[in-house]
């Protein structure tokens, strides 16, 4: 894969969680024991042949930062530096826009890690051939000479499938 000139943006949905009991606030459900190895099994599989992320963003959700967390351990990513973003909590399609225009041009490759539906249609946005993201599952699309707030998914390749 050539990385030169290009915009790399992937987009992972937060592997399996527990279902919740009461008193748990949504925001808090941590990962289910099968969600801890769909996310060691697609950070694995990513490592084998793609770059380590510029930036990884984040919901502040346990779940997802559990995700990014394994994710960011298994591919080199220092812990530290994974950036929490609110907005990616209970996304619009049009929030994470927002979060994608906003990244620092610095930055040629970034992992945003989320929830459904924004990340089925987010990923749509670059692939409408893409129908679901289940969790753990995480695309990658290449934009050729991008800004980050430019990119619409319209001059987008797919680069990386993965599903646990």
């Amino acid at each position: 894969m050539n990385f030169v000139n290009k915009k790399h943006i992937y987009f992972l949905r937060h592997a399996k969680a527990e279902k919740g009991w009461p008193g748990l606030a949504d925001i808090d459900r941590p990962l289910h024991p099968l969600g801890i190895e769909e996310a060691h099994k697609v950070a694995k599989i990513y490592a084998s042949s793609t770059p380590i992320p510029d930036l990884v963003i984040c919901s502040p959700s346990v779940r997802t930062y559990s995700t990014a967390m394994i994710f960011c351990r298994c591919v080199g990513f220092n812990l530290s530096d994974i950036q929490l973003d609110e907005r990616i909590y209970n996304a619009s399609l049009m929030d994470l826009w927002e979060v994608i225009s906003e990244i620092n041009e610095k930055y040629s490759s970034v992992l945003i890690v989320g929830h459904n539906p924004s990340m089925t249609e987010i990923s749509c946005a670059f692939n409408n051939g893409i129908q679901h993201l289940k969790t753990g599952s995480l695309y990658g699309f290449s934009n050729q000479n991008q800004f980050w707030t430019e990119l619409d998914g319209s001059e987008s390749v797919m680069i990386r499938s993965i599903e646990p």
